[in-house]
């Protein structure tokens, strides 16, 4: 079973399948000021088949959170295109040891600053988006991997990662 979020609770843990548990405290998240750290469970699956808000599969990032994925995978299973998150201007999000993957409409949206330490994007389609990573804020990727992903249609400004902001790769692949 996932924890209750405490009022003064700055970590929670969420149970394997617990999409509701993981949509709550993103959101939980976003109310609360500081540092939120959420850490899934070991080699946890959590399938969305539906959005949280409108074309995202978990709801946007407003704060500053951490999520720790210990191996865990978050698909969007949908016939609706979704993308699976977005990190909106002035937010700070870091991933840790997660996989990302079944975006319908790309996969991540950054506008903030958002931090990959061994972090898969794979298996997602950019269906209207142009892009599967489209940022337009700072991402820092460290071992991690953006692969697997199809562009459905091909515009002029378009690609696996399409970079209007800062980046810094190491030892990251895209393919």
């Amino acid at each position: 079973a996932s924890l209750a979020l405490a009022g003064c609770s700055q970590r929670v843990e969420i149970a394997n399948h617990d999409t509701q548990a993981l949509v709550r405290a993103i959101e939980h998240a976003n109310r609360e000021p500081g540092r939120h750290v959420i850490r899934l469970a070991n080699r946890g699956t959590y399938i969305f088949t539906r959005e949280s808000e409108a074309g995202l599969v978990l709801p946007r990032v407003r704060g500053d959170l951490v999520i720790e994925g210990v191996g865990a995978e978050i698909r969007g299973y949908s016939d609706r295109p979704l993308a699976l998150l977005q990190i909106e201007p002035g937010a700070r999000l870091s991933l840790d040891r997660l996989t990302l993957a079944e975006g319908s409409d790309g996969a991540v949206r950054n506008f903030g600053t958002l931090r990959l330490d061994r972090v898969g994007i794979v298996d997602s389609t950019g269906a209207a988006r142009s892009a599967i990573v489209l940022n337009h804020g700072k991402i820092s990727a460290r071992d991690s991997e953006i692969a697997y992903n199809h562009l459905a249609l091909a515009r002029r400004d378009a690609g696996t990662v399409l970079n209007y902001g800062q980046i810094e790769f190491e030892r990251t692949s895209i393919h």
